[in-house]
């Protein structure tokens, strides 16, 4: 009994002496605060922003068949130079002179390239039938789909959702844990890159219903989560988990 007395006695003088050495990891932990919003001095994801507003234009561009029951023509040689950022294809002229694609970064970009490209093959007013790719009416517009029912503009929008920033978002934050700890700058700009994927603005408020009209509204992924998500604040969590990465 005596020397289990004893070696309770070693472990929980062991464990108070831990506690107390000046090594301890909890108390080598500088203090940081936590701001409401994306706001730190050094922050700059503008890239992944313009690859955000290039995949919304073209996506904005491949809808513009969806109006109306007629056929609204579309260029296929402006999809490839919006793809590729070529030949000034973009609304915005600040993303025509960036420097920058979504084709470089797209996995897979052969196949989500197609969906584009079949929403013009199929953009021909012709009803779809089982087996037979068209149109498919939806209220006072249309939908283009193939033959086996596939909505192409959304498979493109989805797919590239997933395969470019999505993707993108998850190798950054991964390659974070490899920078060295003193390498503070580029832990940083990682990390700021990554979020400019969730594409919401600095001062996301996930209760907030956003319109279309807001120049500075949640897209792709952040609009996505914001109608999808809304329900569990998908977003919101996000969106705090990014700034509190971000702080420490």
């Amino acid at each position: 009994m005596k020397n289990r007395l004893f070696n309770v006695s070693a472990v929980l003088l062991a464990l108070t002496i831990l506690a107390s050495c000046s090594d301890d990891p909890i108390s080598m932990v500088k203090p940081y605060s936590v701001p409401s919003t994306y706001a730190f001095s050094n922050v700059n994801y503008t890239n992944a922003t313009r690859r955000v507003k290039m995949t919304v234009e073209i996506d904005a561009y491949l809808k513009t068949a969806n109006a109306g029951s007629a056929v609204v023509p579309l260029d296929g040689a402006k999809v490839n130079n919006m793809f590729a950022n070529t030949n000034a294809p973009f609304a915005d002229p600040s993303l025509n002179t960036s420097g920058i694609n979504t084709k470089d970064l797209t996995a897979d970009y052969a196949l989500f390239k197609s969906y584009a490209d079949s929403v013009l093959l199929y953009n021909t007013g012709a009803n779809a039938t089982p087996g037979t790719g068209g149109f498919i009416a939806r209220g006072a517009n249309k939908i283009i789909v193939g033959p086996h029912g596939l909505e192409y503009e959304q498979a493109f929008l989805k797919g590239v959702m997933g395969s470019l920033y999505f993707k993108e978002a998850v190798t950054l934050l991964t390659a974070v844990k490899s920078i060295s700890a003193t390498d503070t700058a580029a832990a940083q700009a990682k990390w700021d890159e990554a979020f400019g994927y969730l594409a919401v603005p600095a001062n996301y408020d996930s209760a907030k219903t956003y319109s279309n009209a807001d120049a500075d509204r949640p897209l792709l992924w952040g609009g996505y989560l914001a109608e999808r998500g809304k329900p569990i604040q998908a977003g919101g969590i996000l969106f705090s988990a990014f700034i509190k990465g971000r702080a420490a």
